[in-house]
Order: C-alpha cells, then sequence, then structure tokens
C-alpha cells in the first residue's frame, strides 16, 4: 500500500492530502468494474450532485409556488425535466457498475 501525497491551494493557502493508494491489481479487479478513484467517475459524481441539488430547490419551489398553467406552456422546463430524469435513470446504471466499500474498508 502506497501513500500519494497531493499538494493544493484553498482560499490561498497550500494544503497537502494524502491519499492511500489500494495498489488495484489488473487481473483482481473485473473488466467491467468501476473503480471510484476513476475520474470520470468523480467528474460524473460531481454531475449527479450539481442536479440533486437543482432538483432539490427547483422541485418544491414549482409544486408549491407556481401555477400548474405557467409550468404547462413552458417547454424548456420539460426538456430540461426529461434531461435529468435521463441521467438519473443512466446514473442508476453506472452504480450497478461502480466499486463499493465493505465493512472491513476494502473495495469490491
Amino acid at each position: 500500500m502506497a501513500v500519494i501525497k497531493m499538494k493544493f491551494s484553498l482560499f490561498g493557502r497550500q494544503l497537502i492530502a494524502e491519499q492511500l493508494w489500494l495498489g488495484y491489481e489488473k487481473s483482481n479487479t473485473h473488466r467491467c468494474l468501476i473503480l471510484h478513484t476513476n475520474r470520470l467517475m468523480i467528474v460524473w459524481n460531481l454531475i449527479i450532485l450539481v442536479l440533486l441539488l437543482y432538483s432539490c430547490i427547483l422541485v418544491p419551489i414549482q409544486v408549491s409556488f407556481l401555477d400548474s398553467d405557467v409550468l404547462e406552456g413552458d417547454i424548456g422546463d420539460k426538456v430540461l425535466g426529461l434531461v435529468v430524469d435521463f441521467l438519473f435513470t443512466i446514473d442508476l446504471v453506472v452504480n450497478f457498475f461502480s466499486e463499493y466499500e465493505l465493512s472491513d474498508g476494502t473495495f469490491e
């Protein structure tokens, strides 16, 4: 097990973060498994986080304050809602192929 040190700046202060690298062997992982350290997976999770925040803020506002007549006429809201729902469905499929952490701290 190796330790990777990363330097980054946060609000002008230099910080050093240590990340444990579990040394994934190609032979030990299945070829369809998406690792949690994959850069694409990290970006995907950030996109899903933004969509969740969007849904958590906008849906209660639409339900409580906007009339149904206003929502029926706006095609942009319908298209955006369909795109968000489609991306959440894709995220469901992606999570079937992503690794998860076991109770002993290892990933499978």
